[in-house]
């Protein structure tokens, strides 16, 4: 991915010849500015960690009130349980809930691909 850290030098109608966008492993790159991102993204990372605790207590709360006595486990393999299956609220909560864990982890795979290059 680049990241656009100084603009070329334009020409009238656009970028002057031989011109082109520069990576910020190749204009050098600001120490604080790596800080400040990793910083970012421990902060998303905490934000998502809430998010998705806050989602997990949703589904097993309208899962228990499709299906009462259900457990944490329970919930992920719903299979086994087809009123839950069938209830498409409940599906999309825990679509929801999938969509969170997924989104976690591309940006877990941000945050270690951000600290081992810097």
């Amino acid at each position: 991915m680049l990241k656009f850290n100084k603009a070329p030098a334009r020409q009238e109608g656009g970028l002057s010849p031989g011109a082109r966008w520069r990576s910020r492993r190749e204009t050098g790159y600001d120490l604080r500015m790596a800080a400040a991102s990793r910083e970012t993204l421990a902060m998303v990372d905490r934000l998502m960690l809430e998010m998705i605790a806050q989602q997990e207590v949703k589904v097993l709360a309208m899962a228990r009130q499709i299906h009462p006595g259900v457990t944490p486990e329970d919930i992920r393999n719903p299979q086994d349980f087809p009123d839950l299956v069938s209830n498409a609220a409940w599906n999309f909560e825990d679509g929801i809930l999938a969509g969170l864990k997924s989104a976690h982890m591309a940006l877990r795979a941000r945050i270690i691909e951000e600290t081992s290059s810097g």
